[in-house]
Parts: structure tokens; C-alpha cells; sequence
């Protein structure tokens, strides 16, 4: 993954109009993205796979707030499932201690 990302990363910086059509994630074109805040674009379940362990843009490093918040709302919508098994809810709240260790970060 970090080999692929390093890669969007400098893609993005060389070629800039290939960032506004592909997903720097993933690199593959993009006919559906979300915004973070910071303008840039990605597949929206590409960036979720990445805001789930990370709170920074994978571009310019900004910390998208709404993301961090949305995250949250879904983890928290997740929780509430009676059939979650304790492997999935112990993945929840591993995710939301990251997201709040995160905030804790970034708030300083």
C-alpha cells in the first residue's frame, strides 16, 4: 500500500491533470469521488479504507475534520448491530480509539 501511495503521491506532483481524473489512491480513473476538505478527490471507498486508519489527507497531510466526524457516525451506526461478533465489535472500538488518539493529536 505504501509503495502504491508514494507513487500517487509523485504522479500527482508530476503529471497534476492526471490528479484531477485518477484517484490517487488507487490510480484507476474516477467517474464517482468524495472531496475532503482540502479540494482534493478521491474514490469515495478508497478514502474511507484510508481515513479509517489515518485523519490526514494522503496527499497534502490535512486533517479533514468532517471525515474524522463522518467516521465516527458510521462506526458508532455500526456498533449498535446485536449480531456483531466480538472480533467486529473489538475492530470498532480499536478504530475508534485510533480516531480519538487522532483528534487528541491534532487538537495540540
Amino acid at each position: 500500500m505504501k509503495v502504491l501511495l508514494i507513487g500517487a503521491v509523485l504522479s500527482a506532483q508530476i503529471f497534476p491533470a492526471m490528479a484531477n481524473e485518477n484517484c490517487a489512491i488507487c490510480l484507476a480513473a474516477m467517474h464517482n469521488s468524495k472531496t475532503l476538505e482540502c479540494g482534493h478527490k478521491f474514490h469515495p471507498s478508497c478514502i474511507g479504507d484510508w481515513l479509517a486508519r489515518n485523519v490526514n489527507c494522503p496527499i497534502c497531510r490535512d486533517t479533514d475534520i468532517t471525515a474524522m466526524m463522518e467516521e465516527i457516525g458510521k462506526l458508532v451506526h455500526e456498533s449498535q448491530n446485536p449480531n456483531l461478533t466480538p472480533e467486529q465489535a473489538q475492530e470498532i472500538l480499536d478504530r475508534l480509539k485510533l480516531l480519538q488518539e487522532q483528534l487528541q493529536i491534532n487538537m495540540q
